[in-house]
């Protein structure tokens, strides 16, 4: 479990299950799924336990489309260890959980866009999120003035504030994408 200085410092907030079977069905219910052969590849940016990328693994199966690979990013090596436990007692096999901010990926010059999922149009049909929240004063100054020249942003800058621009729950050559917002 998380203790409150974890999540006060990380941002890390778990989603509860209802809430993310909510999500899975929205998305599904706004899914083309016309072209149910090729296989299914779904992004969750800050994974922390899994809980969303099963809730929508497990929408997807009933729905006959197991055939996904789950992608989850997570900074914190304990939270991707309970997503692979969680993945694992849903037979989930076809998931890659890398360690690491997904914000930084954008570092790497593997994105180019000032939006993070625009370039990934092409790679990811599914995105589902529940963005970490850190405020300013916990980020520190560094790191916000950072984020927010990175992503163009003004004012107090939180965590959170980049991912409503790569998850503005648009859709981009059929990708659909999902988020917790505050």
């Amino acid at each position: 479990m998380v203790d409150g200085t974890l999540i006060k410092e990380t941002g890390a907030t778990f989603t509860p299950p209802g809430l993310a079977n909510f999500l899975a069905r929205q998305i599904f219910e706004n899914l083309d799924v016309s072209d149910t052969t090729s296989r299914l590849s779904i992004l969750d940016p800050a994974c922390g336990d899994g809980q969303l990328l099963c809730a929508i693994y497990d929408v997807l199966k009933k729905q006959g489309m197991s055939h996904c690979h789950l992608n989850g990013y997570d900074s914190n090596p304990q939270f991707l260890k309970e997503a692979k436990s969680n993945f694992s007692k849903k037979s989930i096999h076809n998931f890659s959980l890398n360690k690491g901010d997904f914000l930084d990926q954008f570092d790497s010059g593997e994105m180019t866009q000032k939006s993070l999922f625009n370039d990934l149009s092409d790679v990811f049909d599914i995105v589902i999120a529940n963005p970490p929240y850190v405020r300013t004063q916990i980020l520190g100054t560094e790191k916000a003035q950072k984020i927010a020249k990175k992503f163009n942003l003004k004012g107090r800058v939180d965590l959170y504030y980049p991912f409503p621009d790569c998850n503005g729950l648009r859709s981009w050559k059929g990708q659909r994408v999902a988020a917790v917002s505050p």
